[in-house]
């Protein structure tokens, strides 16, 4: 017998949201599938059973302020800004 138990909490209310919306149900199948792969590895044929409890539905509105430290949010600015580092770049080699 195999268990994961896996506990979930975003930092932030945008987070958190997205994980509603797919978050997990994408980690339900990476887990699942993980499980399939172990019982595979040896030998057992059958399929994981998952039990799935909510410890705490609400939101954490209380956290907003984290939205910064956000990875996603960082990494689209970072994207975004992309083509004033490379303006930037040029200016100060003189081109």
């Amino acid at each position: 017998m195999a268990q994961v138990q896996v506990l979930i909490r975003a930092n932030d209310p945008l987070w958190e949201i997205s994980m509603r919306l797919i978050g997990f149900k994408k980690e339900d199948k990476f887990w699942f599938a993980t499980l399939e792969s172990l019982a595979g590895h040896f030998g057992v044929s059958g399929h994981p059973k998952m039990t799935a409890t909510v410890i705490d539905p609400r939101l954490q509105w209380s956290q907003a302020k984290n939205v910064w430290h956000n990875a996603a949010i960082r990494s689209t600015v970072y994207a975004m800004a992309s083509p004033l580092r490379w303006l930037r770049g040029l200016v100060a080699r003189g081109n």
